[in-house]
């Protein structure tokens, strides 16, 4: 049974709940759905495609597979039903005025199209192994179209032969080469479909340790198969799923997606994707050419082009490095119609991008020594998550489906590590005195003391949630990356160090933290519906002070002269509320004292407590850089 829905009515999207037969037998399990697509050619064409293969499914493989020991026989280890039968050599050919029709090898079926004036299709017979009982299984038309005929005219004049040969057997002028035109049987084809081919190839390119941040396989779901769960979403009817073809895009969806960002859009990774080595491969049908079916982002650091005369381009840099992908130095031309699985290995230490096209490597595209990725709010992380349109532009939407969508790149923790000053012991134990004057009289409500060793809440028992990106050095403590904002989906409490009520007082509190700032980024965000309090390391490395939603700022400084810190260096931060004055010290040393003022009001969230977040959601950013102890008092 094939079930085909035709009314849009939305109750029935769900087939658990039809009723009767139909609903008995179905159940839960999908079925063919063309009750959008009446209105899209496109789309019919598609749905139509999906149910020819359903019909192909039930009603066993098509003929040329069936009867002729092709080669998906052979990749299946299923044995012909027909014995194989030696070819006649010439000279008793020419004995003989007819031949049977199913005793012809495919090589004889080859030079049978020459003499019957199409040549052309030899090639593909005898790829497929066409044989003479595989031509006497044709039924119709319809079936030496599916042996790869595909000139209408052409097929049903040589199903008429075939027709005639059946019965009165193949003249055997027909099977002899010709001297005036071709004395060999045309070359055995090899498949271009090869996907254990393509998989070596890729297994060679593939370093050990890498991880795997996308395999969004596009077949039975669009979730990312990997433990975050991502699921990909697109605007419907321009865009289509299906089990059999994967995600169709008809190139003409840019009022669907202008005004919503979720849309075709793959998981956002942050500082999980390494700009500097990765692999990314990927199956692709391509309908029209003049497209861009993956590119990252807004400010697009990585693009794959398809011109219109269907080369391949890859681009960098907002297309200011723009390479076309060769073989044996001419640009490749991509076919149309046609799946193909393709690979590109990015090592940015040699300078080097290797291409993979189906079973064959491109030629390796050689980068400029001085080439660098241009870096955006100068951070490596920004931008890195793989869109299927140019949110920039929304020019050159992609026509084609996609399936099987793999990223790989290096773990975190593996990458070089900056260098980092070594703590200067007098200067911390200055500082720890300091601090402990400012928290007499209060209450520890949060205390991690060793996150290079463990990242337990020693006051709460609990364990800090981390971002994926983050890992755990021996000596440095816990590394962010600064930008694991887009992990909020499948991992919302990342960066949240613990939660309070009354018992924070947010006009009397002490907040402090052993780190090693390496960008700008927040090292305090206070939250309960809004951000009523927040501690930001800036680009220029001031730290401001952050009240009320960002609406009133303040800088740290000295004498009235802001304070930078350095990066990669160790400091040693804390910071007092009291009422409205607020106290900071720095590696031992005071700031001068903020006043907000006796008008000052937290609006909304006095007595509330809140959130001790690493992560400013409204602003998009995080801490970046190395926490070894983090501590949290009130009164």
């Amino acid at each position: 049974m094939i079930p085909v829905l035709i009314d849009p009515s939305p109750s029935l999207k769900n087939p658990a709940t039809w009723t009767g037969e139909v609903g008995f037998v179905l159940g839960g399990h999908l079925y063919l759905d063309l009750s959008n697509a009446f209105d899209d050619e496109q789309l019919m064409a598609t749905r139509m495609g999906e149910l020819v293969s359903k019909i192909n499914g039930i009603g066993g493989p098509p003929i040329a597979q069936r009867f002729g020991g092709g080669i998906e026989q052979q990749a299946s280890g299923i044995p012909s039903v027909v014995k194989d039968t030696p070819r006649l050599p010439p000279a008793k050919l020419a004995s003989l005025s007819t031949v049977p029709l199913t005793t012809l090898t495919k090589e004889q079926v080859a030079t049978m199209l020459t003499g019957l004036a199409c040549s052309k299709y030899s090639a593909t017979f005898l790829e497929n192994e066409i044989t003479g009982a595989v031509l006497g299984g044709a039924a119709g038309v319809d079936d030496i179209k599916e042996m790869g005929v595909t000139l209408s005219a052409k097929a049903r004049m040589l199903f008429d032969a075939i027709t005639d040969f059946k019965a009165s057997g193949v003249p055997t002028a027909l099977l002899l080469p010709s001297t005036s035109t071709v004395t060999e049987p045309p070359p055995e084809a090899k498949s271009s479909h090869d996907p254990l081919s393509f998989a070596k190839h890729i297994a060679e390119l593939l370093p050990a340790g890498w991880v795997r941040l996308y395999n969004y396989k596009l077949e039975a779901h669009a979730k990312n198969c990997t433990p975050t769960k991502h699921a990909l979403e697109w605007p419907e009817p321009p865009c289509s799923f299906s089990l059999s073809s994967g995600l169709f895009l008809n190139g003409q969806f840019q009022d669907e997606v202008k005004d919503k960002w979720q849309l075709l859009l793959l998981e956002t990774l942050g500082g999980r994707w390494d700009k500097a080595d990765f692999l990314v491969t990927f199956q692709i049908k391509i309908m029209q050419g003049g497209a861009t079916p993956l590119c990252t982002g807004y400010r697009p650091w990585f693009a794959i082009d398809i011109t219109t005369d269907m080369c391949f381009i890859i681009a960098f840099n907002e297309d200011e490095d723009v390479h076309v992908v060769k073989q044996n130095g001419q640009p490749i031309v991509l076919p149309v119609d046609v799946w193909l699985e393709i690979g590109i290995f990015m090592c940015l230490q040699r300078r080097t991008v290797e291409v993979v096209v189906g079973t064959a490597k491109m030629d390796p595209i050689e980068l400029d020594q001085s080439f660098e990725f241009k870096l955006f709010n100068n951070k490596v992380s920004c931008g890195n998550a793989l869109h299927l349109v140019r949110r920039d532009t929304f020019a050159k939407m992609f026509h084609g489906y996609l399936r099987k969508i793999e990223l790989h790149s290096t773990a975190p923790a593996s990458r070089d590590r900056p260098l980092i000053r070594p703590r200067n012991d007098t200067v911390h134990a200055k500082h720890v005195k300091m601090l402990g004057e400012l928290t007499t009289g209060t209450t520890c409500l949060l205390h991690y003391p060793a996150m290079h060793h463990d990242v337990v809440d020693t006051v709460n028992h609990r364990m800090l949630p981390l971002p994926v990106s983050s890992y755990t050095h021996e000596t440095d403590g816990v590394y962010f990356d600064g930008d694991f904002c887009g992990e909020w989906q499948h991992n919302p409490f990342a960066g949240v160090a613990g939660s309070f009520g009354l018992e924070f007082k947010n006009r009397h509190f002490v907040y402090a933290v052993e780190m090693v700032p390496l960008g700008d980024g927040w090292v305090l965000c206070l939250v309960v519906h809004m951000r009523w309090f927040g501690v930001f390391v800036r680009d220029d490395m001031t730290i401001e002070i952050t009240a009320e939603n960002e609406s009133v700022g303040r800088l740290c400084c000295v004498n009235t002269e802001p304070v930078r810190l350095t990066k990669g260096a160790w400091t040693q931060f804390a910071i007092k509320m009291d009422g409205t004055s607020i106290d900071v010290v720095i590696d031992g040393a005071t700031m001068d004292r903020i006043e907000l003022g006796d008008d000052f009001a937290f609006n909304d969230v006095e007595k509330e407590g809140g959130d001790i977040r690493l992560v400013n959601y409204g602003t998009g950013t995080c801490f970046h850089g190395f926490l070894k102890s983090l501590a949290l008092w009130s009164t």
